[in-house]
């Protein structure tokens, strides 16, 4: 497919941004994303549950299982109704999915 061919398959909107890109010499590095201003769902969800963890740790330790059907109700980032944290599944989820873990969640757990 050459350039121009790829060009009209777009839509109009898109068009006119990949002309822009063009004329401005806009080319995305790969790897690189721009930087987000706030937390990613996941990362939102991660900070709860790390909320509710940390004294059920000091209360309980952290050699002792967690109960699956364990919750807590906690208050975040000043919202009227409380957010129910589900700690057990938290922790299961945690674990089967720890290679998709960032470096600083693995150092905040092991902080534990």
């Amino acid at each position: 497919m050459t350039r121009i061919s790829a060009l009209l398959s777009l839509a109009p909107g898109a068009r006119a941004a990949a002309r822009a890109r063009a004329v401005l010499g806009y080319r995305p590095r790969r790897g690189v994303t721009a930087p987000s201003r706030c937390p990613s769902k996941a990362q939102q969800a991660f900070q709860r549950g790390l909320t509710v963890l940390a004294p059920w740790v000091e209360r309980e330790g952290a050699d002792q299982p967690e109960v699956r059907g364990r919750s807590a109700e906690i208050t975040v980032g000043g919202e009227a109704e409380p957010v129910v944290v589900r700690l057990g599944v938290w922790v299961s989820h945690t674990k089967t999915r720890g290679d998709k873990l960032t470096a600083e969640q693995r150092d905040a757990l092991r902080g534990l």
